[in-house]
């Protein structure tokens, strides 16, 4: 992940800490806790970064069309009892299913 904040062992209080940019450090810890890759981890940096800059300008459903558009969606049915939609997350190979 190309960040300024590390995750650093601590001899003496023999403990992990996060040392670097204070805005940084809670990507790098949920990171390390879920024992993600650096191409995942710079997809989602990319994309929080690329949010960040088009909601000074658009409404939150703007902002969340543009970030994950929609490739597809199954209509609610009766039987489904719901509905859900398939979003593109870019910057990477992921996808995201929203269901309600």
């Amino acid at each position: 992940m190309h960040s300024n904040a590390r995750l650093q062992f601590n001899q003496d209080q023999q403990a992990w800490e996060c040392i670097g940019n204070l805005s940084e450090k809670p990507l790098v810890v949920a990171a390390a806790k879920a024992r993600l890759d650096a191409d995942v981890l710079n997809a989602v940096k990319r994309l929080v970064v690329e949010l960040i800059r088009i909601v000074r300008s658009h409404s939150l459903c703007e902002v969340l069309l543009q970030a994950f558009p929609k490739v597809s969606e199954n209509p609610f049915t009766s039987h489904r009892k719901m509905m859900s939609t398939l979003h593109r997350v870019r910057h990477a190979s992921l996808r995201t299913v929203c269901a309600r």
